[in-house]
């Protein structure tokens, strides 16, 4: 059920805040689902600012114990289990659309792009699934006390 003003929207003042990652599920090719992260944050502000993160915790140590020298092997296992960025978002309470755009992040190809999620509420959670059709994942975040 979504939780929001007599007139069925959402406000935006839901959103801000600290949420924290409980689940994040990716269907595979042969149809199930599996985790692509393990711990994450999500924030919010009142001014319209948002940044994520997403990890997964089995992401090998390098060796070298220095980032800068990771080899081939642990660079890519570290770039693969993390992913974030930054920008601004928008809400659209009608449609149900939350739209991240993208002012710095991890992947260098992300900067200045424009995410839509749909998403949910429910209680103290935080449901968000791709507005592409073409994506198959879902994410769900609990807010921080």
């Amino acid at each position: 059920m979504l939780i929001g003003c007599a007139s069925g929207r959402v406000p935006v003042s839901r959103f801000v805040g600290t949420w924290r990652l409980v689940r994040a599920l990716e269907r595979q090719p042969d149809g199930r689902q599996a985790p692509f992260a393990d711990v994450g944050v999500l924030m919010y502000d009142s001014g319209g600012r948002m940044a994520g993160q997403l990890m997964r915790r089995d992401r090998p140590a390098f060796s070298a114990g220095d980032p800068k020298r990771g080899t081939a092997q642990e660079m890519r296992a570290a770039f693969d289990g993390y992913d974030a960025y930054f920008g601004r978002y928008r809400v659209d309470t009608v449609t149900h659309v939350v739209t991240h755009q993208v002012e710095g992040g991890l992947f260098p190809n992300e900067v200045d792009t424009t995410y839509r999620r749909r998403y949910r509420f429910a209680g103290d959670s935080l449901l968000l699934t791709p507005f592409d059709t073409n994506e198959h994942w879902s994410a769900v975040f609990v807010r921080e006390q």
